[in-house]
């Protein structure tokens, strides 16, 4: 979903619609996936979100 949202620049409703599944569960989703990347001190530490994100998916 995040690869959908940041670097595809896709809805809540695309997602939604591309994964069978409820708006509601692609904003809980990704709203849990960005809360544990800015938990985790590895992919967190010193770096912004992009970064962050670019660590996560490489």
């Amino acid at each position: 979903m995040l690869v959908l949202r940041y670097y595809e620049g896709r809805t809540d409703p695309e997602i939604a619609s591309i994964l069978d599944i409820s708006v509601g569960t692609v904003k809980s989703s990704i709203w849990r996936s960005l809360r544990r990347l800015r938990e985790d001190e590895v992919l967190s530490f010193g770096r912004d979100e992009q970064e962050s994100f670019g660590e996560l998916v490489a």
